[in-house]
């Protein structure tokens, strides 16, 4: 009984130290699968956590294993290290901050390259680099040979200015001598203003008197003047029955036509040298002496035809037609006619203006010289002054007188004014003063067609 007791109660403690076992297996079970649990959480948490820096792929990527290589190399612990350690140093070596964000740092790029590459435009600057180089090594060469120019000029000048110097030393005594000549005529030239000075007031003192005296004279010669204009008229009246009256036509009658050779044109005058006729002179011809009359305007009108003296004979000489009218032709008993020629009397003539002699269209005072040969050469006399004596006026073109200039204008150019301006003045009183003593006035045209011209 007790070895069966013995053997129960060994068994009951193998059981219960095998239950013990168990449940201390079971325990340990569930503890182990707890932690595995756990542990599997963590594993994937980690795995996770790594795949946001570097997932499976990336691992087995060529690149990555040589940048981690590459990381272990540089003695770094992990690539993430290693690459922000990179990174720092390309940022700080492309902006000078080891700061920047991948993102920051490319726009940067991108700001500075545009559409290139860095290295590209590395390459391109290098390259503008080495032309400037180049460049500035041109133009430190031609600095260098403008240096050495200006040097070799600077020399020069020194030279140049020494010689100078010696020279101004050389005639320093010439020039005190110039400078005490200089303030001498300085000197001189003071006394002589001064003089020019009281020499000038002394002029226009004597101007003033001069003026004076001249308005004096001028009163005195107006009243002269009509004195005179007095007995003009009187002596007018007294030669009434000589002088030539524009208004009585037939008084210009100067001859008639003897005859008329058809054959040849040539006519027969009965003036001749016993008449004072002239080679050369000529003469209107006009059908009657009534035929002889001036227009509205004044002027005479043309006769039928123009004669030129060609020869003299006592009685009567010989001309030719210098100029015709178709169908009305020159016939034996035809006055003619010359304002500067009078068979009995020898006409005074005053000539004054401008003339056209020679047809050209402009008028100049020089051609009055042609009229007055045309006067002499042809009997006439010629006088300076409108006085009793004169039997015609014979009044040019009026000259032209410019705009009266002002202060500021040339010497020169006064002067001219004042001699126009005088001389259509005196034009003026001329014919003013014809006018009012009933001198007859002829002008260029009318004395043309008087003449046969």
């Amino acid at each position: 009984m007790a070895g069966r007791g013995g053997v129960g109660t060994g068994v009951g403690v193998t059981i219960a130290l095998l239950g013990v076992v168990a449940l201390g297996s079971t325990v340990l079970a569930f503890v182990f699968w707890a932690r595995m649990s756990n542990a599997t959480k963590e594993s994937q948490q980690l795995k996770t956590q790594q795949a946001e820096y570097v997932t499976d792929a990336e691992k087995n990527n060529d690149q990555v294993r040589l940048l981690l290589t590459e990381a272990k190399k540089a003695g770094r612990g992990s690539l993430v290290a290693y690459l922000q350690q990179q990174f720092r140093g390309v940022s700080e070596k492309v902006t000078g901050s080891p700061g920047e964000t991948p993102d920051s740092l490319n726009k940067k790029i991108e700001a500075a390259v545009g559409g290139s590459t860095v290295l590209r435009t590395i390459d391109e600057l290098q390259a503008k680099i080495a032309q400037q180089d180049v460049a500035i090594k041109g133009a430190e060469s031609a600095r260098a040979a403008a240096v050495e120019n200006l040097t070799a000029m600077q020399e020069k000048q020194k030279a140049a200015e020494a010689a100078m110097g010696a020279a101004m030393a050389a005639v320093g005594s010439d020039v005190k001598g110039y400078k005490d000549g200089i303030d001498a005529a300085r000197a001189d030239l003071n006394t002589r203003q001064q003089e020019s000075a009281a020499a000038l007031e002394k002029i226009k003192r004597d101007a003033a008197d001069e003026a004076a005296r001249l308005n004096d004279l001028n009163s005195r010669l107006r009243e002269e003047n009509l004195v005179s204009q007095g007995k003009i008229k009187a002596l007018q009246k007294e030669r009434s029955s000589e002088t030539l009256k524009p208004q009585d036509e037939a008084t210009l009658v100067d001859g008639t036509v003897l005859a008329v050779v058809d054959a040849d044109g040539t006519v027969y005058i009965n003036r001749g040298r016993a008449d004072r006729v002239v080679l050369g002179m000529s003469f209107e011809v006009y059908g009657e002496s009534g035929q002889i009359k001036r227009s509205a305007d004044g002027d005479y009108a043309r006769g039928k035809a123009s004669l030129e003296v060609i020869r003299l004979d006592a009685n009567s000489s010989t001309c030719r037609v210098t100029r015709a009218t178709r169908g009305n032709p020159v016939s034996k008993g035809d006055v003619i006619a010359n304002a500067l020629y009078d068979p009995k009397k020898t006409y005074s003539f005053l000539v004054y203006g401008n003339f056209d002699a020679n047809n050209d269209g402009r008028s100049t005072p020089d051609e009055a010289g042609e009229v007055k040969a045309v006067v002499t050469g042809w009997g006439g006399k010629l006088v300076d002054s409108l006085s009793g004596e004169v039997d015609f006026l014979v009044l040019g073109s009026r000259p032209v007188v410019p705009p009266q200039p002002d202060g500021g204008a040339p010497v020169a150019i006064v002067q001219e004014f004042i001699r126009l301006r005088n001389i259509a003045r005196e034009y003026d009183r001329l014919f003013e003063q014809a006018a009012a003593t009933s001198i007859p006035v002829l002008n260029e045209n009318r004395l043309r067609t008087l003449i046969g011209r």
